[in-house]
């Protein structure tokens, strides 16, 4: 395995933020699916499921397409270092630069598998609801790890660029 890998997913998954917004993502979960419950009219109505998911799904998308791929353009901001202190860890290896990229991909992929499993129950408990399909709940789920992939691989982009930090930022902030 890449040792990039691994180090990635060690570092991502110790990160405070991630396993933060992990916990949030289930507790708010949680709680929207209980609201939406509460306020329709009961468990026969024909889009209580689709409604249910429509919320867990947008809280899936927030922390994977801003959470996320934030955390690994922070990562790999400092990494980079800054100006005379640059300690670029591509210099610092044998390892190809694809394979300290690949690797970072790799660890921000197994993340978005956690999260997007995580929404799994969810799902299912909406499907028990009525008003949706597995198909559209995969569909739902497949978007958005689609979009975060993108997400991650824009920022690691933009965070592996050549030039001033104030740049980087700059460029980071309009992507998001």
């Amino acid at each position: 395995m890449n040792p990039f890998t691994l180090k990635e997913l060690r570092q991502l998954t110790r990160t405070k933020s991630i396993a933060v917004s992990l916990v949030m993502f289930l507790f708010a979960s949680l709680i929207t699916v209980y609201i939406i419950a509460q306020f329709k009219s009961g468990v026969g109505e024909a889009t209580m499921g689709s409604t249910m998911f429509t919320g867990v799904i947008v809280l899936l998308a927030f922390a994977l397409c801003l959470v996320l791929p934030s955390e690994v353009y922070n990562r790999m901001e400092r990494e980079m270092g800054n100006g005379k202190e640059r300690a670029d860890l591509i210099m610092l290896t044998a390892l190809p630069p694809s394979d300290v990229i690949d690797g970072k991909l790799r660890g921000a992929f197994a993340l978005m598998a956690l999260f997007a499993s995580a929404s799994l129950p969810f799902g299912i408990l909406s499907f028990l609801m009525h008003g949706i399909t597995f198909a559209q709940i995969l569909r739902m789920i497949v978007a958005s790890l689609c979009t975060s992939c993108i997400a991650v691989h824009v920022v690691l982009a933009i965070a592996s660029m050549r030039t001033s930090r104030l740049v980087k930022r700059s460029i980071y902030w309009l992507f998001i």
